[in-house]
């Protein structure tokens, strides 16, 4: 998807025991009498620095072109948002002595799941084939634009990650982590660096998954190296005089590139980068000194990494963190009430069998948060905007301990098999992470302990074994491994006279499913599955 990163966080040498608070930040940062190699490896040669003065000449009228086409945008832009302020006076009040709502801003990376974003012609270049909308209709746009970017495509990306980007990594807060990121760039302009890199990371892979344009995509890929980079100098140049403030915004970037770099790196890039992160908050005093949000960007970087390389974690979560989140959980469940018929059969056949009793009781607890979250999700019962980042963490919280538990605690096959479905739909219809993505997963995790447990599914729990071919068939769409599914598939259907989609819609909706709408895509793979031309 993406050409292979330099490595950004080399290993710590022996020798060198890390202090053990940040008294000792000068001093460690200090005696390296090379700081650029402390914590980051120099990033890949960059063509751009080897321009040549015609170079330089045509990269300056490009840019002259460029800024005159945006301020011509830009005016456009202002006189509609003049236009849909007066004729909603109240809705301007509000959004001027407020934060925005979850609604300002458009979501959501979850539509690669539902439908397709919104598109319009891409302005940066006229050759370049519609892809993303630069804003979305009839949202106004709470951002400025960053003055960090001196390019309209760096606009464009930076545009990416607050509209699609931040919906990916985070959920449920997309929009309100947006502004979070936004204000600490104030003081820190490298996360507007290290946030354009990440949109154009994500833009690049949305175009090689839908096949629009291969040199659009290679372009975005070129510019999300280039930014990366700067990125990367940047922060070497933020630890050559570390500050508690600069520590914590290091650890915000480098986290956000584990998260979307997790997919791309080796695992010892992978643990070098982790060992780099530990220093730093070793140097904060430990995970506690970090606030929430920060947390939370770690936390949800680890299971990216563990997920998508097979790995185990690699942080410990911090207990007093796990404690706030639960808190703000019970405090929230008391006060929403629905009637809504979804809410009682989400995850009924879980609870009303006979084998239900008799599995493990940590695996049930991540049952029934499971079932909170995506009764959340998918919108059946509404909690004020206020608490997205609470139901963000509940999210990365529930992840990180599907992804554990076979290491906290002894489990069955079955219960495993039980534990790894639940994973998998969390992570691509959640977390929407392409199929791509998951084959790792399915192949060395899925796929041998349903075999183990294959039999005893099928005599004790049918319909949960309908469940568990369903979700691997659909998260292995394009893989190898998608035939063996499938055939799974259509047997236990045969087998439980599941012919229609409403037959299956029914089964699957008793243990982790909610219909969306007309254009559900697991209807369009049911369909799929019940061609016959699919076993040819």
């Amino acid at each position: 998807m993406v050409a292979k990163q330099a490595s950004i966080l080399p290993k710590r040498p022996k020798d060198k025991k890390p202090p053990e608070s940040s008294d000792g930040l000068n001093s460690v940062f200090s005696s390296n009498p090379k700081p650029q190699t402390f914590l980051w490896m120099p990033p890949q040669n960059d063509q751009s620095q080897s321009q040549t003065t015609a170079d330089l000449h045509k990269e300056k009228q490009r840019f002259i072109r460029a800024n005159h086409h945006r301020k011509r945008k830009e005016q456009k832009a202002q006189a509609l948002k003049d236009s849909i302020q007066l004729a909603s006076p109240a809705h301007s009040n509000s959004h001027s002595q407020s934060s925005p709502s979850s609604a300002s801003i458009a979501l959501s990376t979850r539509s690669s799941d539902s439908q397709s974003p919104a598109t319009i012609q891409n302005t940066s270049s006229p050759n370049e084939p519609i892809i993303y909308q630069w804003i979305e209709p009839q949202i106004l746009d709470i951002f400025p634009s960053p003055k960090k970017s001196t390019k309209q495509d760096w606009n464009i990306y930076f545009n990416h990650f607050r509209l699609y980007t931040s919906a990916f990594i985070f959920p449920f807060s997309g929009p309100d982590r947006s502004i979070w990121y936004y204000n600490k760039a104030q003081d820190h302009p490298i996360l507007i660096e290290v946030l354009t890199a990440s949109g154009a990371f994500t833009r690049a892979a949305g175009l090689m998954i839908k096949g629009i344009s291969p040199q659009a995509a290679r372009k975005c890929t070129q510019d999300a190296l280039q930014l990366q980079s700067q990125a990367v100098a940047s922060l070497q140049r933020v630890l050559n005089h570390p500050t508690k403030a600069s520590l914590e915004v290091a650890i915000s970037v480098v986290a956000t590139l584990m998260y979307l770099g997790g997919f791309e790196a080796n695992s010892a890039t992978l643990d070098m980068h982790m060992n780099g992160l530990k220093i730093i908050i070793n140097l904060l005093g430990g995970l506690d000194n970090l606030d929430s949000e920060t947390q939370a960007s770690l936390y949800s970087a680890d299971c990216t990494r563990a997920f998508a390389n097979n790995l185990n974690l690699f942080f410990d979560i911090s207990w007093a963190w796990e404690a706030k989140v639960h808190g703000e959980i019970a405090q929230i469940t008391t006060t929403t009430k629905t009637t809504h018929p979804s809410e009682s059969r989400l995850a009924s056949s879980f609870t009303n069998t006979i084998w239900f009793d008799s599995i493990n009781p940590r695996l049930k607890v991540l049952i029934d948060s499971l079932k909170w979250i995506i009764l959340n999700f998918e919108g059946i019962i509404h909690v004020d905007n206020q608490f997205s980042e609470t139901k963000n963490d509940y999210l990365v919280l529930t992840t990180y301990r599907l992804i554990s538990l076979h290491k906290d605690t002894d489990i069955t096959s079955f219960e495993d098999t039980i534990r790894l479905t639940m994973l998998l739909y969390t992570v691509t219809r959640l977390w929407t992470i392409p199929p791509q993505q998951c084959e790792g997963f399915i192949e060395v995790n899925l796929m041998p302990s349903l075999r183990d447990s294959y039999e005893e599914m099928r005599d004790l729990a049918p319909d949960l074994l309908f469940w568990v071919l369903f979700v691997g068939g659909y998260a292995s769409r394009g893989l190898e491994c998608h035939r063996w599914f499938l055939e799974g598939l259509v047997e236990c259907a045969v087998s439980r006279g599941i012919s229609s989609w409403d037959k299956a819609c029914g089964v699957l909706e008793r243990f982790f499913f909610v219909q969306r709408g007309t254009e559900e895509p697991w209807r369009g793979f049911w369909d799929d599955v019940m061609k016959d031309d699919v076993f040819l």
